[in-house]
């Protein structure tokens, strides 16, 4: 069953977000109530206790009567109460099926949304055609020693802090308003 949740559905989109195995601020209908660019949707396909829902935003395209989705700013994606890689297969393809329909019912044309780095959303994604990768993320462990978060660097961007460095730039945390202007 698919279901669409507006940004009037508060307590519900709290609760599929609440539900989900893995989420992060950029899913929330907080988040997405200060997004001013179209309509906040939550796309819901349920099966018995499981769900897959989707945060994205309705916009219109202008002089038509045709809609694209997109996220909102951050890395949301699909979520989840299951890890996508423990999802059924005839779910991922019912979802897959479902939220199809919807794009056709709905006079939506295009998706864009940026993947989250730290949940492996690829299972259920794959599903789709017309998937592009567009560039990659980079992640770094604050908690790592800075000796060995540099350790990971690739050589060119070590190369270019080097280059930054010679050239007198620097980098001071700003603990003040003062120091942050």
């Amino acid at each position: 069953m698919m279901q669409v949740l507006t940004i009037n559905h508060q307590a519900e989109w709290r609760a599929y977000v609440k539900n989900s195995a893995n989420f992060d601020f950029y899913h929330t209908w907080y988040y997405h109530s200060l997004d001013n660019t179209g309509d906040p949707i939550l796309i819901v396909y349920q099966e018995g206790e499981n769900f897959i829902a989707f945060p994205l935003i309705k916009r219109a395209i202008p002089d038509t009567d045709l809609f694209d989705l997109t996220s909102v700013y951050g890395y949301t994606g699909p979520i989840s109460n299951m890890e996508f890689d423990n999802l059924d297969e005839l779910m991922k393809e019912n979802f897959t099926r479902e939220f199809r329909k919807f794009l056709h019912e709905n006079n939506c044309v295009s998706v864009f949304s940026r993947l989250h780095s730290f949940f492996n959303q690829a299972p259920l994604m794959d599903k789709f055609e017309g998937i592009y990768e567009n560039g990659k993320t980079v992640v770094i462990d604050l908690k790592l020693p800075i000796e060995v978060q540099r350790s990971k660097y690739q050589r060119r961007v070590l190369e270019k802090i080097n280059a930054l460095r010679r050239k007198g730039y620097y980098v001071k945390e700003g603990k003040t308003p003062e120091e942050v202007r």
